[in-house]
């Protein structure tokens, strides 16, 4: 063997005591190894307190399910939430497919429910229009009555007077004794044709006044009917918009009532929010986009002296999922730490 080789075929052996003991040490993380692991931390944290919130939704929907609209009153007994415990979930994309449905199957419900109210709402509107078509006609057919009638005596006072004239003109019978060598035979005399024409004419006058007088009355009587048959049509329009107000309401009233009777939620550390600054954490609102106040406060603070704060447009708070509500620092740890709802406003 050439002195060459014999260098090749030693030099690993040469080489093996400082590899060996460079692979057996323990290896050093650096910061962006430190970050990840507590990126990994933090999401299985996450992943297990959405769990949790999806089984409280869960059983919340299923309690309001079998009360439907008896609740009628909010409780401010103060509710501290039950730790989470782990879950194997699927993942963060598991977790945010269910998010997603849950949200959508809301948004769902809310839509069939407008689609409810807008069909009633369209019912009270065309049954309102009918009742007033209903009575426009009624009208028409009443006018069209009286006008017949007076039509109707018109014609009877025509005919009337033209027989008075006819009767005044025929010729009289002659006078007893009278021979029949008279060339002239005898006529009315001028007085009493005179006489029978004023007689006439009186009739015509009087006749023609009071046809103007039954004239008048019936257009006051109309115009009188037109106008209550316009302030019933009025009042039925107002009596729909009422009824139209009174269930935008009683919806809004039922959303709030949900809304406050479904909360449930505790207090929180985020990433990157402080160590001592505490977040909420609540369950999924039946009803999104409502207007809220909450208090949080301590074991031993009395209720009403705590922390306030609020959120418009509430979607439910996490860490990461649905909205990043700030409660501040707080002088006990988040997990003493007692949070209701005492205001929702979904007007």
């Amino acid at each position: 063997m050439s002195p060459a080789a014999r260098i090749l075929f030693f030099l690993p052996l040469l080489l093996l005591p400082a590899v060996v003991p460079a692979q057996q040490a323990p290896r050093q993380l650096d910061a962006e190894d430190m970050a990840k692991l507590r990126r990994n931390v933090e999401a299985s944290k996450v992943r297990a307190a959405e769990a949790q919130r999806q089984a409280v939704l869960a059983r919340q929907q299923e309690e309001l399910r079998r009360r439907e609209e008896e609740l009628a009153s909010i409780e401010d007994d103060d509710y501290e939430e039950d730790a989470p415990a782990p879950t194997s979930g699927g993942g963060f994309a598991g977790l945010l497919d269910t998010f997603t449905s849950t949200f959508n199957s809301e948004m769902a419900k809310k839509q069939q429910a407008d689609e409810q109210q807008r069909r009633f709402l369209d019912t009270v509107r065309r049954e309102a229009e009918a009742v007033a078509r209903q009575r426009e006609r009624e009208l028409e057919r009443e006018r069209l009555a009286q006008e017949r009638q007076r039509l109707e005596r018109l014609a009877q006072q025509q005919r009337q007077q033209a027989a008075a004239a006819q009767a005044a003109q025929l010729p009289r019978a002659p006078a007893a004794g009278t021979t029949r060598g008279n060339t002239t035979s005898p006529s009315p005399a001028p007085s009493q044709a005179a006489a029978d024409r004023d007689e006439a004419l009186r009739a015509n006058v009087a006749a023609e006044r009071q046809r103007q007088q039954l004239a008048r009355e019936q257009q006051a009587a109309n115009a009188e009917k037109q106008r209550a048959a316009h302030e019933q049509v009025g009042a039925e329009h107002r009596r729909v918009e009422e009824q139209q107000r009174q269930a935008t309401q009683q919806q809004v009233v039922r959303h709030e009532q949900n809304v406050l009777g479904s909360f449930r939620g505790a207090a929180i550390t985020c990433i990157g929010g402080g160590k001592d600054v505490l977040y909420l954490r609540s369950s999924m609102p039946p009803r999104t986009g409502c207007n809220v106040r909450f208090e949080a406060r301590c074991p031993g603070t009395a209720t009403g002296n705590g922390v306030h704060f609020s959120q418009a447009n509430y979607i439910g708070a996490s860490c990461g999922m649905g909205d990043n509500i700030r409660i501040g620092p707080m002088n006990c740890a988040a997990e003493q730490v007692l949070v209701r709802m005492i205001e929702a406003d979904c007007g």
